[in-house]
C-alpha cells in the first residue's frame, strides 16, 4: 500500500530553516541537502512504519516515529493511508515535549 504524504506547517517552517541555515555558509550544499530530505520524506510513501519509534512517542501517548537523514530526525505519524509530517529537527535539539505544543501544530 502506498500512502499520502502530508507535511504540516511547522515542518514546512523547519525546512525552510535548515535550507537558510546551511545557505549560510554554502548555498549548493543546502539545495543538495533539501533534496536529500525531500527523497527521504517521498520515501515515506512505501512502508513508513519500517522506520523507528521516536523519543517523543512515550510522551505525547501516540505512536510517533522518526527517520534520520545525516542530523536530522523527520518526525512523523501513519495514521490511515496518511504519513504527516510534524517536524524535522537537528539531532542535537532537544526532544519535544507536550509543553511545547509545537508538534501538533
Amino acid at each position: 500500500m502506498r500512502y499520502a504524504v502530508v507535511l504540516r506547517p511547522k515542518a514546512e517552517e523547519d525546512l525552510e530553516a535548515i535550507w537558510a541555515h546551511i545557505a549560510q555558509a554554502a548555498p549548493i550544499n543546502a539545495d543538495r541537502f533539501l533534496d536529500k530530505l525531500a527523497a527521504a520524506i517521498d520515501g515515506l510513501k512505501n512502508f513508513p512504519n519500517r522506520c523507528g519509534i521516536a523519543p517523543e512517542s512515550e510522551a505525547f501517548g501516540f505512536v510517533i516515529r522518526q527517520r534520520i537523514v545525516g542530523r536530522y530526525r523527520i518526525l512523523f505519524t501513519v495514521d490511515g493511508r496518511y504519513v504527516r509530517i510534524l517536524r524535522v529537527r537537528s539531532a542535537f535539539q532537544a526532544f519535544l515535549s507536550p509543553e511545547d505544543d509545537e508538534l501538533i501544530t
